[in-house]
């Protein structure tokens, strides 16, 4: 096995339990550049606050439970930017259907402690992420030598065995193919920045600081992110683990929120697109795209319809899958109001419920998903695909029903698709596998 030595685990341990050129710090704290005031009441997006009455959902159910074996073949040439033009996508199948499927895993890459991972365009290498600060790339299951960025003097991982600190979030800038990585610099704080990429190796002097966001802990510091066709950029962002959730309800700060900003091209920091929703609102941040989460870990651009999915990691008993529809925003997910569709504590709300939930007796923390566009399993086509830290995964068909799914593998950490449209699975322990046909 090829280890990649890291203190590992310490995300999973805590998981399971304007448009002008903008400052790149966002809080609420006096004397700052970006500091807002506290608004007196949380508002709607576009208009001032109204009552409502109290959300209720109910999340549709899983229609059946399955279970896959892990195939055990030689590792594999991983896919590369290059790869043809997939066919169109037929309709999502039928719940039903999905649970006839059996699924299996394949090794791509004997590798240990790797947290995160994701291609560039126009490149054949598969970059991957370590908590306490790595940046390797892969190609055809070789990891190669020299780092591609070592961020370890600067991120802080605090806490072993529970802190959820570190460097959390790679993407690429489809625009210029600028590496983006989410880290907790040395104060604590949840950075963004970029680097350019060239050979397989960032240049340290070209790095611009895009956004740094004070975080009150080391807990639920987020870390997903995703690009859009237009340059913007989606941030995970969790509420930080203080105050009982408290810091998601509160919008003069991005805690506990999905963020979007568009950052620039010609130096550091960012602008707020048009459309966001609080855009205007000088009594919200106006970086905040949608709401009340509590660690919104990983995010998925689906490709086709421009719809944001994100997981939303449960405090005690819930797990969510949650949707933004392409064209809308604004939204407020419930967190600390409700898990799940669960309610915790009072208070009046607009609520958009989860797509789908599920509880502790399959799972302890929600890792995030893509639409499935490969070739090799043609029975899961157009399905959304998610995963569990547990090794499991949720078939999401027509309508949004469910069929789970077992998995021979675990510490299941990153569920991806690559340039051929397969979908690969990242376990923190065990390394980098491509689901299949069991």
């Amino acid at each position: 096995m090829r280890t990649i030595t890291i203190l590992t685990a310490l995300i999973l341990v805590a998981a399971a339990c304007s448009a002008g050129a903008r400052s790149d710090r966002v809080d609420g704290s006096p004397g700052t550049t970006a500091a807002i005031s506290a608004p007196a009441s949380t508002p709607t997006p576009g208009s001032q606050p109204t009552a409502t009455s109290p959300a209720t959902s109910t999340p549709p159910q899983p229609v059946a439970t399955s279970t896959s074996t892990t195939t055990s073949t030689p590792p594999q040439p991983v896919a590369t930017s290059t790869s043809t033009t997939l066919p169109p996508l037929p309709p999502a199948p039928p719940a039903a259907e999905l649970a006839d499927l059996q699924l299996g895993v394949e090794l791509i890459a004997d590798v240990e402690g790797v947290d995160g991972m994701a291609w560039r365009p126009g490149d054949p290498g598969l970059y991957l992420i370590g908590q306490p600060g790595q940046v390797w790339r892969m190609v055809d299951g070789e990891v190669q030598d020299s780092l591609v960025l070592d961020l370890r003097d600067r991120t802080s991982v605090l806490g072993l065995g529970s802190s959820e600190t570190g460097l959390l979030g790679i993407v690429f800038d489809p625009r210029d193919g600028r590496m983006f990585l989410n880290f907790t610099d040395l104060d604590g704080d949840t950075t963004v920045s970029s680097w350019v990429v060239e050979g397989g190796v960032a240049d340290p002097g070209s790095e611009r600081e895009v956004i740094v966001i004070d975080q009150p802990g080391p807990g639920h510091n987020g870390g997903g992110m995703q690009f859009d066709p237009e340059g913007n950029l989606y941030i995970g962002v969790g509420d930080g683990g203080a105050s009982n959730g408290a810091d998601a309800r509160d919008l003069t700060n991005p805690l506990g929120s999905i963020v979007r900003i568009r950052p620039l091209l010609d130096g550091p920091g960012y602008e707020i697109p048009p459309g966001n929703p609080f855009l205007g609102n000088d009594d919200v941040a106006e970086e905040i795209f949608a709401f009340g989460m509590r660690n919104p870990w990983r995010l998925y651009r689906d490709p086709d319809t421009g719809d944001l999915w994100f997981s939303d990691v449960g405090n005690s008993t819930t797990e969510e899958i949650d949707l933004i529809p392409a064209g809308t925003s604004g939204q407020d997910f419930g967190w600390n109001l409700f898990e799940g569709s669960r309610r915790i504590r009072r208070g009046e709300i607009d609520m958009t419920p989860a797509v789908f939930e599920y509880g502790r007796d399959y799972g302890v923390a929600a890792i995030g998903g893509v639409r499935y566009r490969g070739t090799d399993i043609p029975g899961l086509r157009g399905a959304m695909v998610f995963g569990d830290l547990l090794g499991r995964l949720i078939l999401l068909g027509d309508g949004y029903q469910a069929t789970l799914e077992r998995l021979d593998m675990g510490t299941l950490v990153s569920v991806v698709d690559g340039p051929d449209g397969e979908i690969y699975l990242l376990s923190i322990f065990e390394g980098v596998y491509r689901l299949v046909a069991g």
